[in-house]
């Protein structure tokens, strides 16, 4: 039975269809969308835009890493025809994207020189050749196939280098980014600076300042006060940093 790729969940603008040496790969942390499907193919990936003709414009960059299960079971040339027709059928399902295939992995149980020779016929393609540092057995498991941690630490490496030098749009999500996120929808005016390019006020000032600012913009937005939603600018004062402000409690 033939393995197929399902669609891809989005992360970013960027996605990736691999083999089983993609599995250990963390799609939040890379901030790319992955399908890993083991035993898959060149086939699987030609036969899921298939199924899925319909152009995804969303999407700024490809990554391919197949073709290790294509070495035993096609000839040279076979192969060359399905990376030529997953790179056209690619350009029509993904219009604006930016097409990269992975270099094939080297076999350490099984050598094969079918490896160089597609290797070398992928760097010729008219679309971007990923490169990974880790050819040594040092980076795979005692199968000699997949990638161990440090192997797939590379492998990684090497996306995340070439989706950064090709204006990858998503950064990775952190607890501060979301931390970051989460205080942006709070407070509009603040996202409204960082948009704008400006140092807001709201990284300006001292905690004692920020305390003020988050009282007032809840004070503003928040209906139970009886209050419309209108946005309340911060305000400025100064005091001695060492001095504790007096405030009175009816005021909030």
């Amino acid at each position: 039975m033939k393995k197929v790729f399902r669609e891809v969940k989005s992360v970013g603008d960027t996605i990736i269809f691999g083999d089983s040496n993609t599995r250990g790969l963390d799609g939040r942390r890379l901030a790319m969308g992955i399908r890993s499907l083991s035993g898959a193919t060149l086939d699987s990936a030609i036969a899921y835009i298939n199924n899925e003709p319909s152009p995804n414009e969303a999407v700024k960059r490809v990554i391919y890493h197949l073709g290790t299960n294509n070495i035993s079971d096609n000839s040279i040339y076979e192969i060359k025809v399905k990376l030529n027709t997953l790179k056209i059928k690619s350009e029509d399902k993904f219009p604006n994207a930016i097409i990269a295939f992975c270099e094939i992995p080297p076999n350490h149980q099984t050598p094969s020189p079918k490896i160089t020779e597609v290797n070398e016929y992928i760097k010729s393609m008219d679309s971007a050749f990923l490169e990974v540092d880790a050819k040594d057995s040092g980076f795979f498991t005692r199968d000699g196939i997949h990638y161990n941690k440090p192997g797939l630490g590379r492998l990684a490496a090497s996306m995340t280098k070439w989706a950064r030098e090709n204006s990858n749009s998503f950064e990775a999500t952190s607890g501060y980014s979301k931390q970051r996120r989460y205080w942006e929808r709070l407070f509009p005016w603040n996202q409204q600076n960082r948009r704008k390019g400006r140092n807001s006020q709201w990284r300006k000032a001292d905690p004692m300042q920020q305390l003020i600012n988050i009282l007032l913009t809840s004070l503003g937005n928040q209906k139970l006060w009886g209050k419309s939603n209108e946005q309340v600018e911060p305000i400025s004062c100064t005091w001695d940093k060492h001095e504790q402000p007096e405030f009175p409690v009816e005021s909030f």
